[in-house]
């Protein structure tokens, strides 16, 4: 069981959590109308509060194709993804997410 500073805690990390659902939903546009994407969209704080997470889980739950690019992509490996899954995606109405 836990004492009530760290219920009171879960309570406050569980709200965070929520807050930034909410931003990253909007920020990457996956509520039920279709938005534009907005051309940068930067989500900062310190490490362990879950931004990479709910980024990704929010991404996943939309349902839309997305993909991603670790640290050190090359230029190369960006083009041959991105031409790969766009090419997935043309003549659909489909939007494409960069993780």
């Amino acid at each position: 069981m836990y004492t009530k500073t760290q219920q009171q805690y879960i309570g406050l990390g569980d709200e965070q959590d929520k807050r930034l659902q909410k931003i990253v939903q909007r920020a990457i546009g996956v509520t039920n109308r279709r938005v534009e994407a907005k051309k940068n969209t930067i989500i900062s704080g310190p490490p362990g509060v879950g931004k990479t997470f709910t980024t990704a889980k929010e991404i996943a739950n939309s349902g839309k194709p997305w993909i991603s690019f670790g640290p050190g992509a090359t230029e190369s490996a960006v083009a041959a993804k991105l031409a790969y899954h766009v090419r997935n995606i043309q003549g659909t109405d489909k939007e494409l997410v960069f993780y």
